[in-house]
């Protein structure tokens, strides 16, 4: 019991408990502990929008990709029309 009692952690959490900083420390770590919550929110949401604008980034690719193919056969139509001409 001695050497539990002359451990540093035993001593350390002594001097804080008769410390009257230990409530300032409380509410600094749930300052420290709501901020890292927004920071995790903020994280997730990022990453969402991310993905949303990766997916609406492939979804604008495939349709430029289709109305450069259209693009591409109205002008052969036209060059075919002019030929006639």
């Amino acid at each position: 019991m001695a050497r539990y009692e002359e451990s540093d952690t035993v001593k350390m959490l002594k001097k804080a408990a008769d410390d009257s900083k230990v409530e300032t420390l409380v509410e600094d770590n749930e300052k420290i502990t709501d901020t890292l919550t927004k920071l995790h929110n903020l994280e997730t949401r990022l990453i969402d929008q991310c993905k949303e604008t990766e997916t609406q980034l492939e979804e604008k690719t495939k349709q430029c990709a289709s109305l450069k193919e259209r693009l591409k056969i109205a002008e052969q139509r036209v060059e075919t029309i002019i030929s006639f001409v």
